[in-house]
This record gives structure tokens, sequence and C-alpha cells, in this order.
């Protein structure tokens, strides 16, 4: 059975449709790759110092446990500060040691902003996010913003909240509930944890309600007095997004529950957070418009095509819109199982766009291409642009996957059927030549992994709308109103449309490629339309061993006997499908 969407993707395309809708909950797993000590780290150490000044010796096995049985009191993060080092001057040297990188650190690479906190600033620059709240003392978030041009606005204390900008107002607000290592009223005992003043309760409580959450290295363990703000978050108008690397503790698991929480499990900090803003770029890249619209794109071409002073400006122009289509596919991925007839749509659809620009440019090129074929090499290129890394990119067999390729599978069509529109099949028979290595296995020709026979499965089939030629008429209609500027009228494009799939199925079954499938088949002659199969078998007839697509090689050169047999042979299980109207 297909899983449900990767929450993950999900995630992404969030935050990439919703900019700025989503706030951050960050604890201390998204600074442990930088080795920043915690709060109570920090107080085990301090402890530890307090010990030796008390000339304790042995040094005790649980200095916690020991200030608390010596002094009769927890120990407390700002009283440990003011007992090691009394003066201002003396608590800044001490807190530096703790939090900022010294020459060996920077050489070892420690206490300095981790790519998790990069890949934060680089969503805060693009303005996905500008709420960020989190419970650790350190400011490598600040070093990483600085270093994209962001200053934030920072609040650590509940006077600053005071004169504060409105959140929706500042590019980016960073609250520390827990304080910041630079004032000694950070929090950090149970008691210290178990409230907050009011200033902050009501600043979380506005960001809780007002934004979705992405909770990134916070157990909420510890944490009692955020634990009770995020519960009091009622509005569930935006999603919140738990990413987990081990399962949460019993309190962290239901504080889940009781928010309604998608659980995104990850790795680590540092891969999430990287993964997550390429995602949303490469989701903005692919949203963006393009300088060059698909109708200026065909102009261009076709005021090319005539000239050959032209032949390098054309090239870069088709070239460079198939790598543009290629690499959105592949920074896309492969699309999660469709679960719906509403995601099947949504899927066909996003690709079909992508697809849009280099569909209109190899219909147009290959028909107002001259006779003689200047160019007939340049179109084979294009489709091996498009198809061979999406082929070795996924290997897989299963059919959702396999919809990867529906891109290279409209391109293929596009150019196949402006072959067959401007009776160009030697162009027609050098595209069925591409091939691609994927794995080990031996060369094959492209056509085999990409027509729309290898895109579905049972399971992902049952989801498109309409009957078992669903996808090759969706790909007749989409591509209608390309050719309908080529030709002069729709039976026009029916029928090239038509031959082309013949062609492919004839070809298919000459060299044992297997499957069989086509618009062509659900229609007979009709009135207005033409049957293709009467129109094939009388040309074959008349040429015979010169029949054009064995000359033009879309078709091996059997002799004339095997050919007809063989062209025999598909017209009756093509009569026999129309009868039951059942097809692959």
């Amino acid at each position: 059975m297909h899983g449900m969407l990767d929450p993950l993707v999900s995630l992404a395309f969030g935050v990439h449709s919703s900019p700025g809708v989503f706030a951050l909950l960050l604890g201390s797993g998204v600074s442990r790759a930088a080795q920043i000590p915690t709060g109570w780290n920090i107080v085990d150490d301090l402890v530890r110092k307090i010990a030796k000044l008390e000339g304790v010796s042995p040094e005790p096995a649980d200095p916690v446990a020991w200030y608390r049985t010596t002094h009769g009191r927890e120990p407390s993060y700002s009283d440990l500060l003011l007992t090691v080092a009394p003066s201002l001057t003396e608590r800044q040297s001490l807190l530096k040691g703790y939090f900022e990188p010294s020459s060996i650190d920077f050489q070892n690479g420690r206490k300095l902003p981790t790519d998790a906190h990069k890949a934060i600033a680089r969503l805060v620059k693009s303005g996905h996010v500008r709420v960020i709240i989190t419970t650790n003392f350190d400011r490598l978030l600040e070093a990483a913003l600085d270093g994209v041009g962001v200053q934030p606005v920072v609040i650590s204390t509940p006077d600053g909240i005071q004169g504060a900008p409105p959140l929706q107002h500042s590019s980016c607000t960073i609250v520390k509930v827990n304080g910041d290592y630079r004032d000694t009223r950070i929090r950090n005992t149970d008691q210290e944890l178990a409230t907050y003043p009011p200033e902050i309760c009501e600043l979380l409580d506005r960001v809780f309600d007002d934004y979705g959450l992405i909770v990134c290295g916070w157990s909420s363990e510890w944490d009692a007095a955020l634990r009770d703000a995020l519960s009091r978050r009622r509005n569930r108008r935006y999603p919140c997004y738990w990413c987990v690397k081990d399962p949460l503790p019993t309190r962290g698991q239901e504080l889940s529950t009781l928010v309604s929480a998608v659980t995104a499990p990850i790795s680590d900090a540092n891969t999430f957070f990287e993964s997550l803003a390429e995602n949303v770029s490469a989701l903005d890249h692919m949203s963006r418009p393009h300088p060059l619209s698909t109708p200026l794109a065909v102009e261009l071409l076709k005021e090319y095509i005539p000239e050959d002073k032209h032949r390098i400006r054309l090239r870069e122009l088709v070239v460079g819109a198939a790598t543009k289509t290629r690499d959105d596919v592949l920074a896309l991925g492969p699309p999660d199982p469709p679960n719906s007839h509403e995601e099947m749509r949504r899927c066909l659809s996003h690709y079909e766009t992508l697809a849009e620009r280099i569909v209109a440019l190899l219909a147009n090129g290959i028909f107002w291409d001259a006779p003689e074929g200047p160019y007939n090499k340049l179109w084979p290129d294009v489709l091996g642009i498009l198809a061979k890394p999406v082929l070795q990119a996924n290997r897989g067999n299963d059919g959702s996957l396999r919809l990867f390729r529906y891109p290279a599978c409209l391109a293929l069509y596009a150019a196949g059927v402006a072959a067959c529109a401007s009776d160009r099949l030697g162009v027609l028979a050098d595209l069925l030549k591409v091939e691609a290595q994927t794995g080990g296995e031996k060369a094959i020709p492209v056509y085999k992994r990409i027509w729309p026979n290898s895109l579905l499965d049972p399971e992902t089939e049952r989801f498109l709308d309409g009957p078992p030629w669903a996808l090759h008429q969706r790909i007749f209609q989409y591509l209608g109103p390309v050719f309908l500027r080529l030709v002069p009228d729709e039976e026009r494009f029916r029928f090239a449309y038509y031959k082309f799939e013949y062609l492919l199925a004839l070809r298919a079954l000459a060299m044992d490629d297997g499957g069989l499938g086509g618009l062509f088949i659900s229609d007979g002659e009709q009135e207005g339309r033409r049957d293709i199969l009467p129109v094939m078998s009388t040309e074959l007839q008349e040429q015979r061993t010169d029949w054009a697509p064995m000359a033009a090689g879309v078709l091996p050169k059997f002799e004339f006997d095997w050919i007809a047999n063989l062209q025999s042979d598909l017209h009756k299980e093509v009569q026999r499908r129309r009868s039951r109207l059942d097809f692959d």
C-alpha cells in the first residue's frame, strides 16, 4: 500500500507557498553539532568549580546532588555565576569561554553556526521564516543571520518586548524564552523553567495562535512553561510539524498529540534544515516566471530557424529550455504516490506546466524545420537531455515513481506528432533510437520507458479521470493548443497524433518491446474522422518495401510479407480491443 505524503515534502510545499506563515521553535538539539554547552552543562561545570573553591576533594561524582545537599537548595544559574564571578567583567569573561569560539575552536569548527543555522538564515533571508522561538542561550542564529545580511530583533527579557516592532513588521524576530547567555537572568533550573513572566506568555500565545509551527531539537522534557504555552494553542488554521530524531519522552508525546502535531522523522537538525531550505529554494525557482515566456520563445525559434546564421542561438534556446525543464524535474524529485483523483490531477498538471516551453519549442521546431533538416540531430539530443537523467535518477518500477518521467513523455509526443504532421519520419526514427543505460542493464531506447504505457500501474491508473486510455486522451488535449497553431484543423492534428501512436505501437510489436496503447485504438471511422488502420494498410500495400515508415527507419526494413503480417496482427488486436474498449 502506498503511504501518505511525506511530511517533510508537505512541509516544504507549505513553507514555499505561504512565506512567513511558519515560526520555528528550536531547542538545544539545533546547536548540539556546534558543541555549545546546554544550561545544565554549564551549571554542572560551575558547581564543580565551586566545589573546588570550597576545597572539596575528590571532585564529587554528582556535583548537582552535592550542591543540593551541602547548600540546601537547587543550584541556580544566576546564583552560581555570582559566586564564581562576582563582577560583571568576570562573568562576561567566564561566559565567553562557554559560548564564544576560541582560536582553537575556530580551527576545529566548534561554537560556530552549524549547517542548520545557516540554512535557517537562508530561509529568513528569502522571507519564508520571520519568527524564531528558541530555548538556547547562544548567539549562533544571530551570527548566521549576520552572515546573510539580516539584523534580527532579539527578545530575551520581558522588557525587550516593549518597543519591539510588531512581528509582522520585522524581517526576523528571535524570541529567547530562556534568556541570552550575556544576561545572568537566564532560566535553567526546574523552578525557573516552571513559569514565564506575563509579557512572555502573551507573546508566545500570539505566536502559537497566529503562525504555523516547526519544532526541532526540543524534547519539551524540561521547559514546563513553554509546554504550557504550547498546550494553550487554540487556533489550528496552520499545522504544527514536530521534527524528531529519537522518540519523544512521555511529556513530549502527550503535548504533540494535544496540539495535533505532524511527526516528521529526521536524522539530525543539520540535514533537516539544509534539505528544507534546498527544497523551498527549488520550488521557488520553479515557480518564478521565466524571463522568456513560452510565446516569445516560440517566436524567437521561428525567427532563427530559416537562417543558418542563427544556428547557435537556436540551439542555445532549445537546449536551454530542455535543461531548465530537466533541472526543475530533478530538483522536485519523484512524486509521492497519488491517493486520489485530485492528487493525480495536481501531479500531472504540475509536470505539464514544467514541460510547457520545451513542448512548444519541439513541436514548432520540428514542424518548421527545412525539409533537408539542418537541425535533425538537435531534436533527439533534446529528448536525451530530458529523458536520460530522469531514467538514471529513478530506476524503480513503482507506477507512482514512474510518473517522474511524464515531462519526457510529453516531449516525445510533441516531437513525434510534429514529425508525423510535417511528414518528417526520419526525425521520428532518430527520436525512437535515442538510448539510455540505467544501472548495469544494457542500453535501451528511451521511448520504452517514457511512453504512456510505461508510466502507470494498476495502483496509480485507477486515479486517472476517465477510461483506460485517459492518459493518452489527456496528452492529446494538452498538445491541442500547440498544434492547432500549426495545422489548419483539429482533424489533421488528430490524424497526426493517431499516426504517431500507430507507428509507435507497430515498432514496439516489431521490436518485441511489448505493450499496446494509444488513443487511436479507441476511435474507428467516425463522422469527420478517418480511421488510421485502413489508411496505413493501403499505404503499405501500395508502397510495399518502399513504405515511408520503413524507408525512414521508423520500422526495421523487414521483408514485405513479414511486415504485412505484423501489421495484420496489430490491426486484429486493435479491432478486438475496440470491440471491448478495454486496452492497456
